[in-house]
């Protein structure tokens, strides 16, 4: 069971709830092979969305996450530009990129599979984040404030997504990660 032991002792202070997420403490990373050279790392600064989770039956937990596209960043700002472009995620007409769970798989006393819909540029696609249940809990200086973690990774084919430039020199698997803290 996800957290199995480190849940069952929290469940009775901390109960089913939906959680915002925590901008200000949370991340989206992405790692790109650029033509064997390198790997490119960028971060996507601005996003929204609500973890619903009940420490008791963590495989009913659900994610709404919605990310605002031109928010992309891989401190080079030409690069910015040309990601935020018709050749990747062309974020006049697709400002937002989102992702929906729709099933949680158990698989370890902290890890559990999330599988959901991620829509970019107007493609929907299934894709699964092996994920870490972090903790459920208060802060230290503020130990009513009800806190949950997360950590997530996986990979997209961005290339299902329509994104073709460059395809054959740079990677057409990006890796995402995500640390999540809600309240």
């Amino acid at each position: 069971m996800l957290a199995g032991t480190v849940l069952t002792r929290t469940v009775q202070r901390f109960l089913a709830a939906d959680y915002p997420i925590d901008p200000a403490h949370s991340s989206v990373n992405f790692r790109i092979d650029h033509n064997g050279f390198s790997s490119i790392w960028g971060r996507v600064n601005e996003g929204s969305g609500t973890i619903s989770f009940d420490p008791a039956d963590p495989e009913s937990a659900s994610i709404n996450l919605v990310i605002q596209a031109d928010s992309v960043d891989t401190n080079h700002a030409d690069r910015n530009n040309h990601l935020r472009s018709p050749d990747f995620f062309n974020t006049a007409e697709f400002p937002e990129i989102t992702f929906v769970s729709t099933a949680v798989e158990v698989t370890g006393d902290n890890t559990a599979n999330v599988a959901g819909d991620l829509t970019m540029m107007g493609v929907t696609k299934e894709v699964v984040f092996a994920t870490t249940f972090n903790q459920v809990g208060g802060f230290s200086w503020a130990p009513d404030t009800e806190v949950v973690g997360f950590s997530a990774s996986g990979t997209v084919d961005r290339t299902e997504f329509g994104m073709m430039f460059g395809v054959g020199g740079l990677g057409s698997e990006v890796q995402v990660n995500f640390e999540v803290e809600a309240n």
